[in-house]
């Protein structure tokens, strides 16, 4: 409104100077006969006014077309990006070692105990179906993503037998609550592969979720304690990444250690 304001002031003082000049013209340098005429000169400012104001118009709108064009352009760019980003990202999720590993834990349980060889080999099918189901989708529910994790901290429990516990505590109310895939899972990745398999005696992870009066925290603390892998900052970061494409800025982690456990804390704000 306020643009548009100045544009037609800018019109009418255009056309003002415009006629004026063109008065000038014709009466002092020319010498017409006859005198000023005021209603003339008012009329002729209006005219003038007009077509100033009708190219403005036809400018600021083709400006307008081009820019929203442009702007549609850029956005679906970045959507494409996106899109390629989260699919190469949940596909590098599933780390070559863990599935090889899995594989191997598998193998050397089916002479020992069928049923327990039978049970991993439904949890890694389970892994690769929903990394295949996920890859074409934005979001899922906090009860498909712990599904997930179960699914892999049962696999990672075969391999490291004894020196891995896991306690999963959900607030059922949160289990439709959607969430971008695969991001709690790459927290307990973390706290596996940098926390329990760097300790000898092995170690507990615990996976909270639960209600504030903000909103919702998601919590996953693990025993040992903070390493400086780059990679843990990067898929750290990844996973912010992701959970600001859907809850914007009011998103938040935490990572730090309190008597030798970790703690990586997010935060969402609803």
């Amino acid at each position: 409104m306020k643009v548009f304001s100045v544009v037609l002031a800018l019109c009418l003082f255009a056309a003002i100077v415009f006629q004026v000049f063109y008065d000038v013209l014709v009466y002092s340098i020319l010498q017409l006969n006859g005198g000023f005429n005021w209603s003339k000169f008012f009329g002729q400012v209006v005219v003038m006014s007009t077509l100033f104001g009708t190219w403005s118009l036809v400018y600021f709108l083709n400006h307008f077309i081009r820019k929203n064009r442009m702007s549609e352009v850029e956005n679906l760019k970045l959507l494409a990006q996106k899109q390629t980003a989260e699919l190469a990202l949940m596909r590098a999720q599933l780390n070559p070692h863990f599935l090889f590993n899995s594989l191997n834990s598998i193998r050397a349980l089916i002479s020992e105990n069928q049923n327990e060889a039978k049970n991993g080999i439904s949890r890694l099918s389970n892994i690769l179906r929903s990394i295949l189901i996920y890859s074409r989708r934005d979001t899922v529910s906090v009860e498909e993503e712990m599904q997930f994790v179960r699914d892999y901290l049962e696999l990672e429990k075969i391999r490291f037998e004894e020196r891995l516990n896991f306690d999963l505590q959900v607030d059922q109310s949160l289990l439709s609550f959607q969430v971008p895939p695969m991001c709690i899972q790459s927290l307990v990745e973390n706290a596996v592969k940098h926390g329990i398999g760097q300790l000898r005696e092995g170690g507990l992870i615990v996976v909270q979720l639960y209600k504030t009066t903000e909103g919702i925290e998601i919590l996953v603390i693990n025993d040992g304690a903070l390493s400086g892998h780059g990679d843990t900052r990067v898929g750290l970061e990844n996973t912010i990444m992701r959970l600001k494409t859907i809850f914007e800025e009011r998103v938040s982690l935490d990572l730090f250690e309190i008597d030798q456990k970790v703690h990586a804390k997010i935060k969402i704000e609803l």
